[in-house]
């Protein structure tokens, strides 16, 4: 089975004592051959957890134009089986929005505090309020370029965060080949659940682009969908090649239009609408 370990392995030499490193490659041997097993996702989510210790883990399969598959999911008092992160909550997850909009294929680095260049948006960190923790470790492995696992880790792990991130890098080409035998069909894919999911996917988007019709003008409108991803006005200004002052301009514009009081309230409206799917 080691033989199916990938070179690049030996990078953790450097890292990790010998024992440890040995136990790692001989783990990851064994998880890997349980790819295509219905607990399969499980499996790697109960060996991450033996590694970092985590607040909540999740497992989703990613595809381009379809609502994501939830593979696997624990977080204890938080959305389970993550109801409410397929029926609409993905559209602002940042790590969705790599996969769908970049097709980034890596591990990154998510704060909740604000501390740091690459911050988790207000209005997605919202949605994860009742989870303590401090950092997602998000990872997108790929399946095909129209098709991802994605890995979330949410820690609170402190000085030795970067510790974590480290670990994940490593062993995501592992784990990726792994996903890649895993979600190989092996049978004829199921034509009905497909279609619903390009379904759910076509409505969810609809109610993000459609939303502030009727009261924002093209461009508010636009300017409201990067504030519901939690852009802020310097953001915004650098993706639209517009002033900050006019940025902020267009954001005070729309709150007062929509009659809110800032991102918090925008978001909760949002959420109103995919729930009345409209």
């Amino acid at each position: 089975m080691e033989s199916e370990i990938p070179p690049h392995m030996s990078e953790l030499m450097e890292l990790l004592p010998n024992d440890a490193l040995s136990r790692l490659v001989e783990e990851l041997a064994m998880l890997g051959a349980q790819a295509g097993n219905l607990d399969f996702p499980q499996k790697v989510a109960d060996w991450v957890r033996r590694w970092v210790p985590t607040q909540s883990i999740s497992l989703f399969e990613f595809e381009e134009g379809m609502q994501p598959r939830t593979l696997y999911a624990h977080s204890l008092h938080h959305d389970p089986n993550m109801v409410e992160y397929s029926n609409g909550i993905y559209l602002l997850d940042p790590m969705y929005s790599l996969f769908a909009e970049e097709r980034y294929f890596g591990t990154v680095l998510l704060d909740l505090t604000g501390n740091e260049t690459r911050e988790m948006p207000e209005t997605f960190a919202r949605y994860w309020i009742k989870v303590s923790a401090s950092h997602e470790i998000g990872t997108l492995m790929e399946v095909t370029p129209d098709r991802c696992v994605h890995l979330s880790i949410y820690v609170s792990l402190g000085d030795r965060i970067q510790e974590a991130v480290n670990f994940v890098k490593l062993v995501h080409p592992v784990l990726t080949t792994a996903f890649r035998r895993h979600l190989r069909p092996q049978v004829a894919p199921d034509t009905s659940a497909e279609v619903a999911r390009r379904r759910v996917h076509e409505a969810i988007s609809t109610v993000m682009s459609e939303f502030g019709a009727g009261v924002l003008t093209e461009r508010e409108r636009e300017i409201s969908r990067l504030l519901l991803k939690g852009h802020s006005s310097k953001s915004i200004a650098r993706l639209l090649d517009i002033a900050p002052g006019t940025a902020a301009i267009h954001r005070s514009n729309i709150y007062r239009k929509l009659g809110v009081v800032g991102q918090g309230e925008m978001f909760s409206m949002f959420i109103a609408r995919l729930i009345d799917g409209k």
